[in-house]
């Protein structure tokens, strides 16, 4: 029975909620783009008083920050839509490899006995682990193209209030899983089933 309802939960994952990590990643990147703009409306009158200032011809070090900040805040848009599409692309390609990678690993899975079930699952939790580390990794993009071109600049990354947006979701999908002893491991082994020890000689079904 539990192998059924942790095989239903693995199935719900990939279904409702790994397509929805790019708009949970997106919705957090456009609350921290809306932090940024009151940001700048709240310092602006500050910075307009920078400009009493003399510091000789051109622009001074704290008017040139806030001109910085105020190129950030209108490019930033661009370059969130500029990580969206490099993140599409990043999951056709990671995707590809993935799917084609995995099944070659599977080629020489034993599923003919009681032990194979046990595998069956483990592999569709590696599997699930894999795909939402390769969503999550791609659409990261969306806060680290902007962050990294307007460093280049001279600018510097804003407080990044959405960003636990998507770590939090995250850890409320692991919590779900962890409670069927399901648990995404990052992609780099299999959990044991059943909540097992590792050095257990059992493999984690009840007959």
């Amino acid at each position: 029975m539990m192998i059924i309802i942790a095989a239903l939960l693995l199935g719900l994952g990939l279904s409702t909620y790994l397509p929805m990590v790019p708009f949970v990643i997106w919705f957090g990147a456009a609350v921290n783009w809306l932090v940024v703009v009151g940001e700048g409306v709240i310092a602006a009158p500050l910075w307009a008083i920078t400009h009493l200032g003399g510091e000789g011809d051109g622009l001074g070090h704290k008017t040139a920050h806030g001109y910085i900040f105020l190129l950030e805040m209108m490019v930033r848009p661009i370059l969130m839509v500029i990580g969206f599409f490099l993140g599409g692309a990043g999951i056709v390609a990671g995707g590809t490899l993935l799917n084609e990678g995995f099944g070659v690993a599977l080629a020489n899975a034993q599923f003919d006995s009681l032990t194979g079930i046990g595998s069956i699952l483990a592999y569709c939790t590696i599997y699930f682990s894999m795909c939402l580390n390769l969503v999550h990794s791609c659409f990261n993009l969306i806060f680290l193209v902007p962050d990294k071109v307007i460093n280049w600049v001279g600018g510097h990354s804003p407080a990044m209030v959405g960003t636990d947006h998507s770590d939090r979701t995250k850890a409320a999908v692991n919590t779900l899983l962890a409670k069927f002893d399901i648990r995404p491991s990052g992609g780099n082994g299999r959990r044991p089933l059943g909540g097992t020890n590792p050095s257990s000689k059992s493999d984690g079904i009840k007959e």
